[in-house]
């Protein structure tokens, strides 16, 4: 029995840990962001931080107020990512901003979508003023991590006391 309780009280421990660990998840951060039309289609590259794993990327009609398309790419072994949205845009402007995955900060710029190639639009860097929080990032702390601590602060007395 008490080699049991042993087992259980372990496994349990490792639950716990296991659990705390998977929760946190640093965002990390877009240092530069680009983008340019070709034939209707906004392409999108630039730097990220070391360590990102993916991008998301969304399109804003010029006001920011709607949002036209968000999808995600990755990110290369050198921190860099090059994507291409495969939706068609109208001529006009649009706004892009670019987030780590994970959350973070989001890094914007502008595309004029035209009838020809255009290379002339502006980079961004990580002194933007526009950097607002994506949705992602979340300062509180997650019900199923409060959820399981309590778990194995509740188990663990009862498999102690068995135990001795």
């Amino acid at each position: 029995m008490k080699r049991l309780c042993k087992i259980l009280f372990t496994l349990t421990l490792c639950l716990g840990v296991f659990v705390m660990a998977s929760v946190n998840a640093d965002a990390k951060n877009i240092s530069g962001v680009r983008a340019v039309s070709s034939d209707g289609k906004i392409i999108v590259s630039g730097t990220a931080e070391e360590g990102t794993l993916a991008c998301a990327v969304f399109v804003y009609d010029s006001t920011e107020s709607t949002v036209l398309d968000m999808e995600t790419c990755a990110v290369k072994e050198d921190s860099t990512f090059r994507y291409q949205m495969s939706k068609m845009y109208a001529k006009g402007d649009y706004v892009v901003k670019v987030a780590d995955y994970d959350g973070g900060n989001y890094q914007t710029t502008t595309v004029k979508v035209t009838d020809k190639t255009e290379e002339n639009i502006k980079d961004t860097t990580t002194n933007s003023t526009t950097t607002v929080k994506s949705p992602k990032t979340s300062e509180e702390t997650p019900w199923y991590f409060m959820v399981a601590a309590l778990l194995l602060l509740g188990v663990s007395p009862i498999l102690l006391r068995r135990c001795q």
